[in-house]
């Protein structure tokens, strides 16, 4: 490896070599089952972040209460439909919220997704990403729609599209718990 990066003039192989080195002998002792610490996980606080198909969850539902406001829904309806139509998946929150929660999405949930997107302003998270490039396809998209079918057509297009992609994610991801399993018949 270290031949093939002294190939190009740019690399410092130097600088590089020893950081390299230790991967390489990281990565040989897993054989021997010892891990060392450059590929230990780190130590966090509080539950395991959600994986990475459940965040893009989270900017696809955020989308579509945007598009459905945008065609005049309320808010705490957007919130509601959204939050319904992954409930009636079988999909499951990746947290249970209060104690005597029900363990299933609500419109309280998704408002806290949009508040989470919304602070994120340097798009450093999975979620906002994917916010951000699916309100970007669906601009464009958006006012050829309306103008050609109308609010309720443009509005049922975006609900049937977050739950085709969440029934993907909840057959995929065992974590998020469809019940009962979803199927395309």
């Amino acid at each position: 490896m270290i031949r093939f990066l002294e190939r190009f003039r740019t690399i410092d192989i130097e600088r590089l070599s020893a950081p390299l080195v230790v991967l390489g002998d990281a990565l040989l002792s897993l054989e021997a089952g010892k891990v060392a610490p450059v590929l230990s996980p780190r130590k966090r606080r509080g539950a395991a972040p959600e994986g990475v198909l459940y965040e893009t969850l989270k900017g696809s539902a955020v989308s579509v209460v945007r598009r459905l406001q945008a065609t005049g829904m309320s808010r705490k309806d957007s919130r509601g439909a959204v939050a319904r139509e992954l409930s009636k998946l079988g999909l499951r929150p990746a947290r249970k919220g209060s104690r005597e929660g029900a363990g299933q999405f609500t419109a309280r949930t998704i408002a806290k997704w949009e508040d989470d997107i919304a602070a994120d302003i340097g798009f450093s998270t999975v979620a906002a990403v994917a916010f951000r490039e699916i309100e970007a396809e669906a601009t464009a998209v958006k006012e050829a729609l309306i103008q050609q079918d109308g609010h309720a057509t443009y509005r049922k297009l975006y609900l049937t599209c977050l739950v085709r992609f969440a029934a993907e994610i909840g057959r995929l991801t065992p974590k998020i718990h469809l019940d009962p399993p979803f199927r395309w018949d």
